[in-house]
C-alpha cells in the first residue's frame, strides 16, 4: 500500500476514525523511542474478503485501460 502523499494528520484521522468502528486495535508500547502498532480486529478481518472481491471487480473493470502512473 502506497502512503506517500498522505500528511501524517490525515493518517492519523483514518487510523483514529477505524479504530473507533472497531476495524482495527492501537497498541501503544511502553518503550524510547515510542512504538505503535496496528492490528485487524476479527470485525477488520471480516472484510478481507470483500475487499478482495472489490480490487478483482476494479482489476477487470476498472483499471484495465489505465496505465500505472495513472494509478500512483
Amino acid at each position: 500500500m502506497m502512503l506517500k502523499d498522505i500528511s501524517k494528520q490525515m493518517l492519523t484521522t483514518q487510523l483514529r476514525e477505524l479504530e473507533q468502528d472497531g476495524l482495527i486495535e492501537r497498541v501503544i508500547y511502553p518503550e524510547i523511542p515510542p512504538r505503535v502498532e496496528y492490528f485487524l480486529t476479527p470485525k477488520g478481518k471480516a472484510l478481507i474478503p470483500i475487499m478482495d472481491a472489490l480490487k478483482e471487480w476494479a482489476d477487470e473493470f476498472l483499471l484495465k485501460d489505465v496505465s500505472a502512473r495513472e494509478i500512483v
